[in-house]
């Protein structure tokens, strides 16, 4: 879903999508550490620099249909909330219901 709700010129620093997907060197870099790690990767997390958030799947989807569609990572995500302490006032949820932002191509989108 890349280029849902994001901007196509540069100056729109707070979400420009780059020219194409991972056109941009750091998503490169976290696409390349990403794709060598997968057979181990069990978990990922995406520290946002956004405030107190902790962002989660899907970001680029309204209506958000995430919990519908992964029941299994929904659970796990729900344990980690549950379990984890998080400072007063942290939002947990996906960008469009936190921060009321559509935001297409997001790690956690992708990595999901």
């Amino acid at each position: 879903m890349w280029g849902n709700g994001s901007d196509e010129t540069e100056c729109m620093r707070t979400q420009y999508r780059g020219s194409a997907p991972f056109s941009e060197p750091e998503t490169r870099a976290v696409r390349d550490f990403v794709l060598s790690v997968k057979e181990q990767l069990k978990f990922a997390i995406n520290f946002h620099s956004y405030g107190k958030a902790i962002i989660t799947p899907y970001n680029a989807m309204l209506p958000n249909l995430f919990r519908e569609q992964h029941p299994e990572i929904r659970q796990t995500m729900h344990e980690f909330i549950t379990e984890a302490k998080f400072a007063a006032g942290t939002d947990i949820g996906p960008a469009t219901e936190i921060i009321g932002v559509v935001a297409g191509g997001s790690a956690g989108d992708w990595i999901s």
